[in-house]
Parts: structure tokens; C-alpha cells; sequence
């Protein structure tokens, strides 16, 4: 079961309830009902344990598979990249954790380099944002992927099929 994985990853980092749930911005009350199964995992908690923990996702629901992942070399130096990403797009890290269905705290832990981000959550972070995940690994080559200019391409086609969206994005920015 998910509690007893739970369990598990804290005691393999050697972690008290307490450790384990500040790394997580958690209480540890609130590890003691995972662990207990008293509570169940959400997906955000899902996302953050293996970004954090550099944990294999399909372990922790299921089992199968080893518990951790290999992990990213210099995190400071990506969660730089991340934060050049974010800043790139305008947006602040609340906006650019929803994008990807996490924590704007874990955004920001990734971001100063505390925590390891996990190859899902920068899998996730190229998709959304239409980056290269090679340059978020490594800084080698450009930032964008190509398919950023084939969306942006489709957004603006569709915008120009659909008058009355421009009409209220302009009335709600004040344009209008």
C-alpha cells in the first residue's frame, strides 16, 4: 500500500516524521495518518514526494519497479533554468506551479536548489512550456523547443476564428 511506501521513503533517507514532513511542507500529524493510511495520498503530495525525493512515481502508486530514480546533476544550476523558464513566460511561480500541477512552494524549492527536482516534473515542465528538456538538464543548446512557435502559431488561428474571446480578453485587460 501507498502508507507503507510512504514509511518507507522516510526511513530510507533516515528521516523523522518531522524531517520528512518539512521537506514536504506538511505536519507531522499529517505523515503519521499517511503512514497509517488514515489519509491518502493526493496527486500534488504524489508529485511533490518524487520530485523532492527523486522518486520513481510509478513505485510509489504501485510497487513495481525500483523506488528511486537517477538523479539530475547540479540542481542548483537547473533550478536556475526553471526560474529562467518561469521568468521567460511571464509568470509568477503559484502561475507556473499550476501549470504543472504543483506547489508554488515547490517551485520555489526547486528554483533556490533545495530540492532535486524529479525527471517527471522536468519531463512535465518541458511539455507545458514547450521547452527542451535537454537544455534543462545540461544549458546545452536554445531554450524553446520548436513546438512553441507551432502552438503559438494555432493560438493566434484560433483567436482569429474566434472574435468574440479577443473582444473579451481586450474588454477584461481594459483595452476596450
Amino acid at each position: 500500500m501507498e502508507n507503507n511506501r510512504v514509511r518507507q521513503i522516510r526511513e530510507h533517507f533516515g528521516l523523522t516524521q518531522q524531517q520528512f514532513a518539512q521537506r514536504i511542507n506538511k505536519t507531522s500529524g499529517y505523515i503519521s495518518l499517511l503512514e497509517t493510511g488514515r489519509r491518502q495520498l493526493t496527486e500534488e503530495l504524489i508529485n511533490t514526494i518524487c520530485s523532492v525525493f527523486s522518486i520513481n512515481e510509478e513505485w510509489l502508486r504501485s510497487g513495481i519497479g525500483e523506488m528511486a530514480e537517477s538523479a539530475p546533476v547540479e540542481i542548483d544550476k537547473i533550478g536556475s533554468r526553471i526560474k529562467e523558464i518561469r521568468k521567460t513566460r511571464g509568470l509568477t511561480q503559484k502561475q507556473f506551479a499550476s501549470g504543472i500541477g504543483y506547489t508554488k512552494m515547490h517551485i520555489h524549492f526547486v528554483e533556490v536548489g533545495k530540492i532535486n527536482p524529479s525527471d517527471k516534473f522536468l519531463h512535465e515542465v518541458a511539455a507545458v512550456y514547450c521547452v527542451n528538456y535537454e537544455w534543462i538538464l545540461t544549458g546545452a543548446g536554445e531554450m524553446n523547443s520548436e513546438g512553441l512557435e507551432k502552438i503559438d502559431e494555432k493560438l493566434i488561428s484560433w483567436l482569429n476564428e474566434h472574435p468574440e474571446i479577443i473582444r473579451e480578453l481586450r474588454r477584461r485587460s481594459g483595452l476596450y
